[in-house]
């Protein structure tokens, strides 16, 4: 069985995945022993692929990325070599289409990970743990990064990510958010929390989740926003829909945008890509553009409606209501107006007890 040596994050692996995956083979993988280690976990979800994957001491990304073997095989059936150092990076930054690396192998745009049946009922307890079927409400994903890299690639700051929250809550006054992210990535989603507790807007931290349980949490979201980073790549190859940034400041980091995805799903905005953006107008394309409002309530017949029980008619009734009102006189979106340019959406009349949580829930923020 032959080993390949990889860059250490998730997405520089999962580059290099979209490819392999169709080489037929079973491989021995080996990673960087950097700071923080986080590509294992993407192998481990993908034995179909992966026999093995463990870090090493002295291989560095510079080091991987230098002596990829791309650079002398750039067909994969003239790789020969039983340990070879693979990486997509490099072609990728220099604008090319991924479907150009290796190009004797197909491509996989979707991946297919291999998560437990107790991943997803952990999903299904941080998420609604304590509410009835009919009380579930759609999700809306944001990955914000920590604050050192949002303050090195100028990314979006907390007041950024609370706006853009901000706006869409208004838009979908049952939309609840939920915060993802790793350990490392606590400080600035912290802030972000802080900003939504403020503002009344509803949400979910599973910040810490292992990344299986994120896998089960991201195919629970109606839509997805994130920072330039593994987590936004890994969501794109699940299929799931959403939105990754990247940064002004690193243009070699800015070339990747448009060559890696499914181009038909970047031409149904299913998939977004784009720098930074003003948080009021990443907002407004969401909401106009990618139509999330028709876009969600299509899904609900297919995904959601059952799950959501005797309320499903009045929550897609709701939303129809706000589409309409949408295209016909645009919403006021300026979460610092007083008054929403919206129709009033009446709830049923729950108990006490059915309309508030448990306290028992600390990671959920509701309304």
């Amino acid at each position: 069985m032959r080993t390949v040596i990889v860059p250490p994050g998730i997405g520089d692996s999962l580059w290099v995945l979209m490819k392999l995956i169709n080489s037929k083979e079973q491989f021995k993988f080996i990673l960087p022993n950097t700071s923080p280690q986080r590509g294992k976990q993407v192998f481990d979800l993908l034995p179909q692929i992966a026999w093995s994957c463990e870090y090493q001491d002295f291989v560095t990304y510079k080091k991987v990325e230098q002596a990829s073997i791309h650079r002398t095989a750039q067909l994969f059936r003239n790789i020969k070599r039983e340990e070879f150092c693979l990486s997509a990076n490099g072609w990728l930054e220099e604008g090319n289409r991924i479907e150009g690396f290796l190009p004797d192998l197909e491509t996989s745009y979707r991946l297919t990970y291999y998560t437990t049946v107790a991943d997803s009922l952990a999903a299904e307890d941080i998420l609604y743990k304590g509410l009835d079927d009919k009380d579930r409400f759609p999700l809306f994903g944001i990955y914000a990064s920590a604050y050192s890299n949002a303050r090195h690639w100028d990314g979006w700051k907390a007041e950024d990510w609370a706006r853009y929250c901000k706006i869409i809550s208004k838009a979908f006054p049952h939309m609840v958010f939920v915060i993802i992210g790793a350990e490392y990535d606590t400080d600035h989603s912290a802030q972000i929390m802080e900003l939504l507790d403020e503002s009344q807007v509803p949400y979910i931290s599973t910040i810490g989740q292992k990344l299986s349980v994120v896998i089960e949490i991201l195919n629970r979201l109606v839509y997805f926003t994130g920072f330039p980073s593994g987590l936004s790549i890994l969501n794109e190859t699940m299929g799931n829909d959403g939105t990754m940034f990247y940064p002004r400041v690193k243009k070699q980091v800015a070339n990747i945008m448009g060559t890696w995805a499914d181009p038909k799903r970047l031409a149904s905005n299913a998939f977004k890509e784009c720098l930074f953006p003003d948080p009021q107008e990443m907002a407004e394309w969401v909401l106009q553009e990618y139509g999330l409002m028709r876009r969600t309530s299509d899904g609900m017949d297919e995904r959601q409606a059952a799950e959501m029980g005797g309320e499903s008619k009045l929550v897609m009734e709701a939303w129809a209501n706000l589409n309409n009102t949408f295209t016909t006189a645009p919403m006021n979106l300026d979460p610092a107006a007083d008054k929403p340019s919206l129709p009033e959406i009446k709830e049923p009349q729950k108990p006490a007890a059915q309309q508030t949580p448990s306290n028992s829930q600390p990671k959920r923020k509701r309304r």
